[in-house]
């Protein structure tokens, strides 16, 4: 495909996806629109906040057979938007061949990697719609997350990913160690022209103390971002998303139903109602569904290795009963779904311009 065909390729796929969600919004269609898939649970990096451990399990991959089945139903529940996910993905031999089947769907597919071995396989990834690498802050807070070398792991396929013309994002992980770094990794970013996706900590009991965060610490880990969105910095999230997190009055960082009894309530504050759950398929390694990452460890897992995902997932949405959260990722899709009109049209100015820069690139490559 040429450079400008891809592009063109990429938006139509958006424009899909964005019809999609109207349809959802107005309630004539509620079908899934985005999927996690998570190919497989090894991982070479062992990062101390893993929200699902997966440095520590060990468990046989689903087959190449089992994923592509998988993808199959994703498309025939009517997933446009594929996230492949681990672990460290591109860790399976077959990983090239999972890309190019979600992208012979005309889905849209990203991949998430720590970087480690992008170098390595890039012809077999070079197809994908876009890339998040992980990388937390200056090189001593970011390996005191995630391992001795792991920044230069980091930012060498963050550079040779954009050598290559392709769409990239940073995934940066908010700690004790790297609270401090925000507007470091803005700059190193703003630099090379990409996004930053920034995380919370939503499960810090499992986590060592080292890494934790207060509440005022999430919150002028908040305040400072804002204030970066507003100066112009690559902050991916809208400021909708950023001041509802930063605007929580609950001290519970999620809530379910039982929470919501006699539940006081400030009157200026307004829930944003988390579709993520309905509209986003989230498949683990060993072939269940479960809602979303903020809730791994306590979430119910349903297998879809002995039924139609589909059944799977009206049993998982029937069990399940997390209400509200301020999760920075479920509220920026919550808002989109939504339709309010700041978060989709910095969506929209977010990604025409990663799009703009990555055909750029390769026209400059020849």
């Amino acid at each position: 495909m040429t450079k400008s065909g891809k592009f063109i390729n990429k938006w139509m796929k958006r424009t899909r996806m964005l019809f999609r969600l109207f349809m959802f919004k107005i309630g004539l269609d509620k079908r899934p629109v985005f999927a996690v898939l998570t190919v497989n649970a090894q991982c070479n990096f062992k990062c101390k906040y893993c929200f699902a451990d997966y440095h520590k399990k060990v468990e046989k991959p689903l087959s190449t057979e089992q994923i592509f089945h998988i993808i199959d139903e994703l498309d025939d529940y009517g997933v446009i938007y594929l996230n492949v996910h681990g672990g460290e993905a591109l860790i399976r031999k077959d990983i090239g061949r999972i890309i190019d089947y979600g992208l012979g769907k005309k889905m849209f597919v990203n991949l998430i990697t720590n970087g480690r071995f992008l170098k390595e396989k890039w012809d077999e990834v070079r197809n994908i719609d876009s890339m998040c690498i992980s990388l937390d802050g200056r090189e001593e807070n970011n390996d005191k997350n995630r391992g001795e070398g792991t920044f230069k792991i980091a930012t060498e396929a963050i550079d040779f990913a954009l050598s290559k013309g392709a769409t990239v994002r940073i995934g940066m992980t908010i700690t004790h160690h790297t609270k401090d770094d925000l507007e470091w990794l803005a700059e190193w970013a703003k630099k090379r022209n990409i996004y930053i996706h920034h995380y919370l900590l939503f499960d810090q009991d499992n986590l060592s103390e080292d890494l934790r965060m207060t509440r005022e610490e999430n919150n002028e880990a908040l305040r400072k971002l804002i204030e970066l969105k507003k100066r112009g910095y690559p902050v991916f999230y809208s400021l909708r998303t950023l001041e509802y997190a930063l605007n929580w009055p609950f001290e519970k960082l999620i809530l379910r139903k039982n929470d919501l009894k006699d539940l006081n309530r400030p009157e200026n504050f307004q829930f944003i109602t988390c579709n993520y759950k309905t509209i986003n398929v989230l498949v683990e390694s060993n072939g269940t569904l479960r809602v979303c990452n903020a809730t791994v460890r306590q979430g119910t897992h349903i297998s879809i290795l002995d039924k139609p995902l589909r059944k799977a997932k009206a049993e998982l949405l029937d069990v399940d009963d997390c209400m509200y959260c301020y999760h920075l990722p479920k509220m920026e899709f919550s808002n989109l779904i939504d339709l309010r009109f700041e978060p989709v049209m910095n969506q929209f100015a977010n990604q025409l311009k990663e799009d703009i820069k990555a055909l750029f690139a390769k026209v400059k490559q020849g």
